[in-house]
């Protein structure tokens, strides 16, 4: 039906008859549905004042409130093409190339209320009210709440930078918020028949790739993400060498393997779908396994292994047996890919090893040998 200021139309949903208002306003098209014709010719009287000045050419009260009806509808449009956090988080994932990607990935789609949320129009209240429930949900220390809300950050940071986003003026809602105190920094390290049980119960895994995963941060010391996200163009099984790329301390590193892990890489490879990574997803080859916690909190509680154990207590475990079997501090910061010594020397510190022994000139025994 047409009317001075718009168009009402019938629209038949079950067997209930609603109306779309309709009216063209600067050439754009507004529309509304209602459950009557009078409420819907009611909205478009409304409308009509839209422009309307008084005898001084301000805007009438009226007017102004019809302003309102269309700032609200054209802020409901905004918010349908604005990318939502979900939507940045898949971006941020297929974009971004820094080694902790694939963990932040998996700590920022723990903000589930958020998720569908336009991505500008996220608060700093609302991220420390979500971070709060996640924190309580997970039983968080407040150290690794930390390290959630750095991957929020560092999501934002990617965001401002990024060509698309700059007509968002986007604002940072981790800014200003109060980090949690971070608890003294703790190193844990398992005993050789402790590593046995360990990968003994890995074997067992729900997750096949487990045992190979942390046999091989074990031998190496690597980092989690630098095994979990390897590829297979990366791996020369000829050779026996693995080129970690991008690692964190920003150089590549080349480990070569010995005979017994090629062999298990070579057999993994052949009983896996094609996939271009070592550690394919279960549920989507084209995927890496990063996010592997529940398997292994299961593997741990099978082992009997401290509840505490975390996967980078792993590359702890490396260095301490190394230690132990007689490697230099220089050759484990060349396993470990330390940028100085002086990391590595916390290993020697914490397991309270003397290096004096080590290094007297034991000639004169030899005799008694």
């Amino acid at each position: 039906m047409a009317i001075s200021n718009g168009t009402i139309t019938p629209r038949q949903q079950g067997k209930k008859t609603r109306f779309n208002a309709q009216k063209q306003y600067k050439g754009v098209r507004y529309s509304k549905l209602f459950d009557t014709r009078e409420d819907a010719q009611e909205w478009l009287d409304d409308l009509s004042y839209l422009g309307a000045t008084d005898s001084q050419g301000n805007l009438t009260r009226k007017a102004k409130a019809a302003q309102m009806i269309i700032d609200e509808i054209d802020l409901a449009r905004a918010r349908n093409i604005t990318p939502t956090l979900k939507d940045c988080i898949n971006l941020f994932a297929s974009e971004c190339d820094t080694p902790s990607a694939g963990r932040y990935v998996d700590q920022l789609n723990r903000f589930e209320k958020l998720l569908s949320k336009p991505v500008n129009e996220i608060t700093r209240l609302m991220f420390e009210m979500e971070l709060d429930r996640i924190q309580e949900a997970r039983g968080l220390t407040d150290g690794t709440r930390n390290r959630y809300q750095a991957a929020f950050s560092s999501l934002f940071k990617f965001l401002a930078r990024h060509k698309d986003f700059k007509q968002y003026s986007l604002i940072n809602p981790t800014k200003d918020v109060p980090r949690g105190k971070e608890g003294k920094g703790r190193m844990l390290f398992l005993e050789k028949d402790q590593q046995v049980q360990l990968l003994q119960a890995c074997k067992d895994s729900g997750w096949n790739g487990l045992y190979l995963l942390i046999f091989l941060l074990l031998l190496s010391g690597s980092r989690r993400n630098e095994i979990a996200r390897l590829r297979w163009e990366n791996v020369d099984l000829k050779e026996g060498i693995i080129q970690l790329v991008k690692t964190k301390n920003g150089t590549d590193h080349a480990i070569r393997l010995p005979a017994g892990a090629v062999k298990m890489l070579k057999e993994w490879k052949i009983s896996q779908p094609v996939s271009n990574w070592v550690f394919q997803h279960r549920a989507d080859p084209r995927r890496p396994m990063t996010n592997f916690d529940h398997y292994w909190r299961e593997a741990k509680e099978k082992a009997n292994m401290p509840t505490e154990l975390r996967v980078h207590d792993l590359r702890h475990t490396t260095a301490s047996t190394m230690l132990q079997d007689g490697y230099s501090l220089e050759d484990i910061k060349a396993t470990l890919n330390h940028k100085s010594v002086l990391m590595t020397n916390r290993y020697a510190h914490a397991l309270n090893v003397k290096e004096t022994v080590a290094s007297r000139d034991i000639g004169f025994m030899q005799g008694a040998m």
